[in-house]
């Protein structure tokens, strides 16, 4: 234990026996007083000591929690950089994705005017059909007429024989026989010119009609083809 008092409670004066000196009571009292300033300094310090105790103790604690949070602070810091790579992938790979989903809506695009187009000549066709049907029915009514009109010429060349079968009088049989010869040839000319005519007509047509639904095949199959690639 640490002296707390300097002269303490058996304090002595350093007098002579026999002699008694004047200011001896006053220095015996500067003493006491001495003994307890240095009693009430003592105690100041071992409270200071204390205090100064505690706060290094606290000092310490927060030097330790200091530690700790720059402990987890660096622990955040290797955790905001793996999550900032995971935000820089991710946004790499967002943006991949966007380029391809673009690509996919272009190509979509693409596909949807290619089927517009291929439409659009499906329509064609299907109009140059109806136009080459009317066609078809008017060549049919030609047919028609033209049959008609070889019914006439039938009919007419029927009367001219009876006529000249009737007149018997006018010239010789060899004569009769050359005029229905020549009216027979007649009619079969006429017939056979406008047979021939009519024919060529319907060939030519088909020609036209063949080549014109050969080429729509062609083109849709062409735009088929760039549909595919």
């Amino acid at each position: 234990m640490e002296k707390s008092i300097i002269f303490g409670p058996d304090l002595k004066l350093p007098s002579i026996d026999g002699v008694k000196s004047g200011c001896e009571n006053e220095l015996y009292l500067l003493m006491k007083e001495i003994d307890l300033a240095f009693e009430r300094k003592h105690k100041d310090l071992l409270k200071e000591a204390s205090e100064l105790k505690i706060l290094c103790e606290a000092k310490n604690d927060e030097i330790e929690n200091l530690k700790v949070v720059a402990h987890r602070s660096q622990s955040s810091r290797a955790s905001l950089d793996d999550h900032t790579k995971y935000l820089v992938d991710e946004l790499a790979r967002l943006k991949e994705e966007n380029a391809r989903l673009k690509k996919e809506k272009s190509d979509f695009q693409n596909k949807v005017q290619q089927g517009e187009e291929i439409e659009n000549e499906l329509q064609s066709i299907k109009r140059s059909l109806n136009i080459q049907q009317e066609e078809n029915l008017m060549l049919k009514d030609r047919l028609t007429k033209l049959s008609k009109q070889h019914g006439v010429l039938q009919e007419k060349y029927q009367k001219l024989l009876n006529v000249m079968t009737f007149d018997r009088k006018i010239g010789s049989s060899e004569q009769r026989m050359n005029i229905e010869g020549n009216a027979a040839d007649f009619v079969e000319a006429l017939i056979a010119e406008e047979t021939e005519k009519y024919l060529k007509e319907e060939s030519k047509h088909c020609e036209e009609l063949q080549s014109k639904i050969q080429d729509e095949i062609e083109a849709l199959k062409r735009i088929l083809k760039d549909e595919t690639i």
